[in-house]
C-alpha cells in the first residue's frame, strides 16, 4: 500500500500537466466554437437582411396590384423573416475553466516557467 502512494505521488507531475493541457484544451475549444457560432449568425442576419429587402421590393412592385383579401389570406405573406438569436454557452458549469491557454504551458504540458524579473 505505501508503494502505491509512492506511486501515485511519482505520477502526479505527469497527471498535473495532462489536467493544463485539458483545461487549455477546452478554453481554445469554447472560444473557437463561440467565434462559429458569430459567424453564423453574423451570416444568417445578413440573409435576413436580404429577404427583408426582397419581400419590401415585392410589396413595392406587386402588392399594391393585388386585393387586401388576397394578401390577407396567404398565412405569414405580411410577416417579416425570423430573427435568429443563438444562445449558446460552451462552459455550462457553475465556474468558468482556469484561465490557462497553450501559450502557458511548456511542450511537456508543465507550465511554463515565468520570464524572470530583474
Amino acid at each position: 500500500a505505501a508503494f502505491a502512494q509512492l506511486d501515485a505521488v511519482r505520477r502526479l507531475p505527469a497527471a498535473h500537466a495532462a489536467l493544463c493541457l485539458e483545461v487549455a484544451r477546452r478554453r481554445s475549444y469554447g472560444a473557437a466554437a463561440v467565434a462559429a457560432v458569430r459567424a453564423c449568425a453574423d451570416e444568417i442576419a445578413a440573409s435576413r437582411e436580404d429577404e427583408v429587402r426582397r419581400r419590401a421590393a415585392f410589396a413595392k412592385s406587386h402588392g399594391a396590384r393585388l386585393p387586401r383579401s388576397l394578401l390577407r389570406a396567404v398565412p405569414g405573406l405580411a410577416d417579416a423573416p425570423a430573427v435568429f438569436s443563438p444562445t449558446f454557452a460552451p462552459e455550462t458549469a457553475q465556474q468558468p475553466l482556469p484561465k490557462v491557454s497553450l501559450d502557458d504551458l511548456g511542450d511537456d504540458g508543465a507550465p511554463a516557467a515565468a520570464p524572470s524579473r530583474r
